[in-house]
């Protein structure tokens, strides 16, 4: 695959293979063009290079079937869906951005900004109405930030107002949630970073320090006065129902509700996420991981309600199907987590699929999921 430079890029050229800023995540498919925007925001989010097959061309794209050209609503409708991918993958990267400069701030200058982030919190929420799955899609995704803490705050925030609102939490309680996450772990700050960002083997004073995030993180936010239903979360994120967490050995419901979601959400990320000391599993593999293994561990409630959040074959997963095609899960069933809605790739002689197909699992008497792919097998 190729490196290409953004500062060589220009407007209108496109590309005859997908495009990636990395392994795991494709930012514009063979039959959309680059655009100004696109451009500037990988300045922006300081991406020197993307990758390809091929470089990019200007003019009329070679090798699109006299059909295919003919198509034009299915063509609109590709670009709509692009442009609106653009648009929240924009507004992610931005928050991850805001999130970042909002603790820095605060470990300069003492100061939260409440209502910056309550505000911020209900631009969540009001995307989330439309665009749940797409803004859900780069949960697990390169980001921009030295310090991981951050893009694991913002998507465990985002899939926990996706679990609120399966579970009808009403509009205040939502924006409380949103809150609780994107703020959980600002006690972090209060730890050395090298106990964060190392790979070492911690010694068990070491441990106890990192520990006490929970501690620092709820009497930092009391001292700004934060109502406790939004602290306790920074406190008790790490507690599990069997009583195996810290810091209080909490069980079942003494831990608060919002807390019992993001410890879920938490764990959830961790595990799809690379750590200076591990490396990520597929979303697919983490969410059977807290199913089975660690079921006891977290609520019930929470646990099926994030399922029904994600699928059980989350947005981005690589699948292979049983005609021998290979697909990416484009969007989830909120009525069967099992049959998601899946965009082809490449046929059923591995050659790649150039114009938009998209097949209903749940409405495929034909077609099923066979496994999933890893990035390297889902190559083209």
């Amino acid at each position: 695959m190729k490196s290409i430079s953004v500062a060589g890029l220009m407007p209108h050229s496109f590309f005859t293979s997908p495009v990636y800023l990395d392994k795991g995540y494709i930012i514009l498919s063979p039959d959309t063009p680059v655009t100004t925007d696109l451009i500037n925001r990988l300045k922006l989010w300081n991406y020197s290079y993307i990758f390809s097959e091929k470089d990019p061309s200007i003019g009329p794209q070679e090798g699109l079937s006299e059909t295919s050209i003919i198509q034009e609503g299915v063509l609109d409708h590709t670009i709509q869906e692009q442009e609106k991918q653009q648009k929240i993958m924009t507004f992610y990267f931005d928050l991850i951005q805001y999130l970042d400069a909002f603790i820095k701030d605060f470990m300069k200058k003492n100061e939260l900004d409440m209502t910056g982030i309550i505000g911020k919190v209900k631009e969540i929420i009001s995307i989330m109405k439309d665009d749940k799955d797409f803004l859900l899609h780069f949960t697990a995704k390169k980001h921009p930030v030295d310090n991981y803490l951050i893009p694991h705050a913002v998507n465990s925030t985002l899939i926990a107002l996706g679990i609120g609102d399966y579970l009808k939490l009403p509009a205040h309680k939502l924006i409380d949630l949103g809150v609780a996450g994107l703020l959980h772990e600002i006690g972090m700050t209060k730890v050395p970073p090298g106990l964060i960002m190392g790979n070492k083997n911690l010694s068990a004073e070491e441990k106890k320090t990192v520990i006490s995030h929970t501690l620092w993180g709820y009497r930092i936010l009391k001292n700004f006065s934060v109502p406790d239903n939004i602290a306790a979360v920074s406190l008790e994120h790490h507690e599990r129902t069997d009583g195996s967490g810290y810091p209080r050995k909490l069980k079942g419901e003494t831990i608060s509700l919002y807390s019992r979601i993001i410890a879920v959400t938490c764990s959830y990320d961790s595990s799809v996420s690379k750590r200076p000391y591990k490396n990520p599993v597929d979303s697919h593999k983490a969410l059977l991981y807290l199913l089975s293994t660690q079921k006891a561990r977290y609520d019930d409630q929470v646990l099926k309600a994030l399922v029904y959040t994600l699928s059980i074959f989350p947005l981005g997963t690589y699948v292979l199907l049983s005609n021998n095609t290979k697909g990416m899960v484009y969007r989830t069933n909120p009525v069967n987590p099992k049959s998601p809605v899946i965009k082809l790739v490449s046929d059923e002689n591995g050659r790649e699929i150039q114009k938009p197909i998209y097949i209903e699992i749940s409405k495929e008497k034909e077609i099923s999921i066979v496994r999933t792919l890893t990035p390297e097998e889902f190559q083209v």
